[in-house]
Parts: structure tokens; C-alpha cells; sequence
């Protein structure tokens, strides 16, 4: 088990998302999902969550039970060093990555983003 784990996410994101759980409790939704798993969720062709042979997953997407512990939870990511952080308002969900490139922000809706430093009120 713990060599398919390795195989399939990113050892060092993992260590990092438990951490981040530990002070924030939330719900997994998602983890690791397969190039056609990824395609019927609607996610990015480049997306994180991907893991097959030639990509390991650095990606998770959390629920948060309330809005209070999903800006909580916002905050607390970006605290943690993951350089992708999504606050999506629709269905308090918090997704969260450790791609190479750094990015913020919030989605209210359908063509409605704004930056996540604008929505937690602090420079992040």
C-alpha cells in the first residue's frame, strides 16, 4: 500500500495536506483521479488531481461545514505554503495544490472570481 501511495501522490504535498487536516477538519472529496475520472469531473487537462504513470498527484479538493471554517481553512492553506489555493463559495469547497506557479482565488460563480487576499481581507 504505502509504495502505491508513493507512486500515486506526491509523498511530500501528502505529508503537507495531513498536516493542514490536523489543524483544520474538513471533508475529502477528491484526491488522485485518472486522465478520464479527471474528464467527467470537468477538470483541467493539466490538472493537479492527475495520476498515471507519468504524473503523480499533487492535488486535493475539501468540504468545509461552514463558511466560518472554510475562510479558516483558506487562510490556514495559504499559512501552510500550498501554492494553489481555490476557494469555490458555491459549495464550500476549498481545492488545494503545490504546482510550481502561485495562485489565489475565489469563485462566487459562474464567471465571478476574485482574488483570495480581497475575499480574507489580508495580503497573502
Amino acid at each position: 500500500m504505502q509504495d502505491t501511495l508513493k507512486s500515486v501522490i506526491d509523498i511530500t504535498f501528502f505529508s503537507k495536506l495531513v498536516a493542514f487536516t490536523a489543524e483544520h477538519p474538513n471533508s475529502l472529496t477528491r484526491l488522485w483521479s485518472t486522465p478520464a475520472r479527471n474528464k467527467l469531473v470537468g477538470g483541467a487537462p493539466s490538472s493537479g488531481h492527475l495520476a498515471d504513470a507519468t504524473h503523480t498527484c499533487h492535488a486535493a479538493d475539501l468540504v468545509f461545514d461552514t463558511p466560518e471554517h472554510l475562510k479558516a481553512g483558506a487562510r490556514g492553506a495559504v499559512e501552510a505554503g500550498f501554492m494553489g489555493v481555490e476557494v469555490d463559495l458555491t459549495n464550500n469547497h476549498l481545492h488545494l495544490d503545490d504546482k510550481p506557479r502561485r495562485w489565489q482565488v475565489v469563485h462566487r460563480g459562474p464567471k465571478q472570481e476574485t482574488p483570495l487576499a480581497d475575499w480574507l481581507g489580508a495580503e497573502v
